[in-house]
């Protein structure tokens, strides 16, 4: 009994260190300026994460879909860390931070942040739970 009870324990102790290490996912669709029209594939995106310290920038293209998607890893992007995507228009380049705003004769990007902490929390729930379990059955004995 309290080795399947150290099993558990470890397995949600391991699944909790996953979740806290998970990369932070920008995605998104590019829209023409009328906010409906997709603009198609091979657009370049500049996705960027500013931590504070430093900005972490790369460029990325759409797809057949007019999706993008940039993949950080926690040590360059994480919770609380501000993104931007921007997408060069007919004559300017401007930073969109919406995906409900139209500016004429620009690409609209709306951007989707994958926060992995949301996990972390669940996992910490999880975890304090399997301890409170595993103070009841030994207590019970």
């Amino acid at each position: 009994m309290k080795a399947k009870l150290f099993g558990i324990v470890t397995v949600l102790a391991i699944l909790m260190s996953v979740a806290v290490l998970a990369d932070v996912d920008v995605h998104g669709i590019v829209y023409q300026s009328d906010n409906s029209t997709f603009a198609g594939s091979g657009i370049e995106v500049t996705v960027e994460c500013d931590n504070g310290d430093s900005v972490v920038s790369d460029v990325v293209q759409t797809d057949v879909n007019s999706e993008y998607d940039k993949l950080f890893d926690t040590a360059d992007c994480g919770l609380g860390d501000t993104v931007f995507a921007s997408v060069p228009g007919d004559e300017q380049s401007k930073e969109v931070t919406s995906g409900n705003v139209v500016l004429d004769n620009l690409y609209i990007v709306p951007i989707n942040l994958s926060v992995p902490e949301f996990s972390a929390i669940a996992a910490s729930v999880a975890f304090a739970g399997a301890g409170v379990g595993f103070l009841a059955l030994r207590r019970r004995k």
